[in-house]
């Protein structure tokens, strides 16, 4: 994981992770894939992350998805930075 914390005080924590999964779907057919179970696996990994982390990974996941190319991994620095840090 990106972020990190494991304090499980994530509320609502299946919501804020279903915008990863739907990352991992319309991911599936990029270069660089981990296939979608185990993408979704790594979104899971999160629900047991804070609240700020799955926050992060949220913010992230939303602006890939509102990306012409997800593929092309650019467009969301400052999520990606804000995920790491979180």
């Amino acid at each position: 994981m990106g972020c990190g914390g494991d304090d499980n005080s994530g509320s609502n924590s299946s919501a804020k992770l279903e915008s990863c999964k739907q990352v991992c779907d319309k991911s599936v057919n990029c270069p660089i894939s981990f296939g979608a179970d185990a993408c979704k696996q790594i979104c899971d990994l999160h629900s047991q992350a804070s609240a700020a982390c799955q926050d992060a990974l949220k913010a992230v996941s939303d602006c890939q998805l509102k990306q012409a190319d997800i593929c092309a991994d650019t467009g969301c620095d400052s999520e990606s930075t804000a995920y790491n840090t979180a």
